[in-house]
């Protein structure tokens, strides 16, 4: 006979005591995700008030923290290793405790300079790179970012004289969407911002480019989703700018992490080209820039070194205006 039960259940930590009573030792639970795959946890930790009832030092404690792709809503079950259910191992996570994790952060507010690793920073080496690969300064054209933060690379493409028709900025904290329309936009109208997710922002107009620095590594569990999303509104043949983290020179690193109070992704070279053409864009360009010097954590400076994808529109499912 096999006891036990959860006392613990988020989107990060499930947890509890489980043993095999006829044997009085340890055993193992079975967690089972919403799409049906499974894995095996030892339940080997300490559990002392579970000890002191029963009068033993077994260890019967599980902790199961689910890897990044492994969280998601829907419901999960966790069994004994008979195959039997824990009593109260049917969990239910909702979406929006994980929205919070990986958005948490980025809907409230935070001095600028902690946005972009501990200093202020120019948007001019990203709009070098969409200068070099399509962008015109001359030419006025829609403008449409995903996440401009505190502003540095549409002040980079005001000082560069560059003629916007129309911008729009999409991002996801009230309180710098404020910041932003104060700065930018109070006599500027062709200039404006939204608060809203990337994800399922809606706009009722349509874009010759969108750009994107610093903020498609925490869309999870990848950035196809949004990028899926915000094509709809970019005119077939529409240029896609975006840069994401370099970790070594050959753009072959990849991992997935809740870090600094939020999601952060890193991904090959070879991870954004297919997760690009999954979504109907074609690359025509990566580079690798520098953003600028952020503070290692001891106060030295380091190079905010980044992969820079230049792409084309070919899909076309515009919305229709």
């Amino acid at each position: 006979m096999f006891v036990g039960y959860v006392d613990t259940a988020t989107a990060l930590s499930i947890s509890g005591p489980a043993w095999n009573a006829t044997d009085n030792k340890p055993t193992t639970v079975v967690m089972v995700f919403p799409d049906g795959s499974h894995r095996r946890v030892p339940a080997n930790l300490p559990r002392p008030d579970v000890a002191e009832k029963l009068r033993t030092d077994m260890r019967c404690g599980f902790a199961f923290t689910p890897t990044v792709n492994e969280t998601y809503a829907g419901c999960y079950s966790i069994q004994f290793e008979d195959g039997t259910l824990v009593p109260n191992g049917t969990i239910y996570i909702e979406a929006e405790p994980i929205r919070e994790l990986v958005e948490g952060r980025w809907r409230r507010d935070e001095p600028e300079a902690d946005l972009t690793w501990g200093r202020i920073m120019t948007g001019d080496s990203f709009v070098d790179f969409m200068l070099r690969n399509g962008v015109s300064a001359r030419d006025p054209q829609k403008y449409l970012e995903i996440g401009p933060g505190y502003g540095r690379i549409l002040r980079s493409l005001l000082d560069r004289d560059c003629r916007i028709a129309r911008y729009l900025g999409i991002e996801l904290s009230w309180a710098r969407t404020r910041r932003l329309k104060a700065s930018f936009a109070e006599n500027c109208p062709n200039i404006d911002f939204q608060c809203a997710s990337c994800e399922t922002v809606a706009v009722n107009e349509t874009f010759d480019l969108v750009f994107s620095s610093s903020t498609f590594e925490h869309l999870h569990p990848d950035f196809s989703i949004a990028l899926n999303n915000i094509g709809k509104y970019v005119v077939r043949g529409g240029d896609v700018y975006i840069d994401f983290i370099q970790r070594d020179d050959e753009g072959k690193t990849r991992s997935s992490t809740f870090e600094t109070g939020a999601f952060v992704r890193v991904y090959s070279i070879d991870e954004i080209t297919a997760l690009f053409n999954h979504c109907g864009i074609a690359i025509n360009a990566i580079e690798s820039i520098v953003l600028g010097e952020g503070n290692r954590g001891d106060g030295a400076a380091i190079p905010i070194k980044r992969i820079a994808v230049a792409g084309r529109m070919e899909r076309s499912d515009l919305i229709q205006l």
